[in-house]
């Protein structure tokens, strides 16, 4: 699969958004979202249909759609416009320019999140693991829980590198996310023997 890469400098009310995210998936999409004037200032969704993706775009002032299928970044800019950075393995919207190939730099590789779990859950309540950097995304910890241990996936997200040409005789690195992974174990991970810890950091 080709991937190609493509920018634009649009309205937020634009057709183009609309045209670009069926080259997302049909829908399912999951976002990236960024505002560092709002207390839940970083948010990852997932699941999004088309209209709610659109919503996404409109009003968080950064962020990243994207499936394995493809990616859409954007960046709100003074006086209403929207820059855009689209990449897909299908043919861009014409409004997006200057498509350029991209070349794989290795195989996908799995960011891993940092969070927090408590020592000893709340009475009555199941442990959970808390995402640090994803406020208010905490998703279960498969049982048998051991306290001091953490013997289960990781959260993290999946991503590809990629280089694309910098003219005139240049490249550049460019990395498109491909899916939010709950379920990540690194091939070389061995639990750790030691005691409880407080927080958990990706190795």
């Amino acid at each position: 699969m080709s991937i190609v890469i493509g920018y634009a400098t649009l309205s937020a009310t634009d057709p183009a958004f609309a045209a670009a995210l069926p080259l997302l998936g049909a829908n399912g999409l999951q976002a990236w979202l960024e505002d560092d004037q709002r207390a839940d200032g970083f948010r990852l969704e997932l699941a999004l249909t088309h209209a709610e993706a659109l919503a996404r775009l409109t009003h968080w002032p950064q962020g990243h759609l994207f499936t394995p299928a493809g990616h859409l970044r954007w960046e709100h800019l003074a006086g209403g416009q929207i820059h855009a950075v689209l990449m897909s393995a299908a043919p861009l919207p014409v409004a997006f320019v200057g498509a350029l190939p991209l070349t794989p730099v290795d195989p996908p590789q799995v960011l891993l999140f940092w969070g927090t779990r408590p020592n000893q859950p709340p009475e009555g309540e199941q442990p959970v693991w808390d995402e640090g950097r994803i406020p208010k995304l905490d998703r279960l910890i498969p049982q048998p829980w051991r306290e001091g241990d953490w013997q289960n996936a990781y959260a993290g997200l999946e991503v590809q590198r990629y280089v694309a040409p910098l003219p005139p005789d240049g490249q550049r690195v460019i990395v498109r996310y491909l899916a939010y992974r709950a379920d990540y174990t690194p091939p070389d991970y061995t639990p750790s023997a030691g005691g409880a810890q407080n927080t958990e950091e990706a190795p």
